[in-house]
């Protein structure tokens, strides 16, 4: 099964962005406290894994950054960084999920399925 254009943009996109990221992570080793530092590695994990996911057309890919989103949105709903709302306004948490929601979805039925073992 080929994969759609669009997939392969948004991995594309989405894995140069993760690559960004991955240098601000290691630019915050020391500056963060020890949780927060944590956080930030272990929803770094998860995007790149959902990366792969979308990447190879597995269900589980979009399932799994769709779920990231959300935790992480109510993460920061929950747990705020002083001052950031005033550069990161609210509704520009919803952005990128919402893009990328509109750009999956339509190829949902493409995905491979979730498929457990020993079934």
């Amino acid at each position: 099964m080929k994969r759609p254009v669009i997939i392969t943009i948004i991995c594309v996109v989405l894995a140069l962005l993760w690559l960004l990221n991955l240098v601000s992570v290691a630019a915050s080793i020391g500056v963060v406290g020890a949780g927060r530092f944590a956080w930030i590695v272990a929803t770094n994990l998860v995007a790149g894994l959902s990366i792969i996911g979308l990447w190879q057309m597995q269900l589980w890919g979009p399932i799994l950054y769709l779920g990231g989103q959300l935790i992480g949105i109510a993460a920061w709903l929950t747990f705020p960084m002083a001052g950031a709302e005033d550069a990161f306004p609210l509704w520009a948490l919803f952005v990128a999920p919402a893009i990328y929601a509109v750009c999956v979805l339509p190829f949902w039925r493409q995905f491979k399925p979730l498929q457990v073992r020993g079934s």
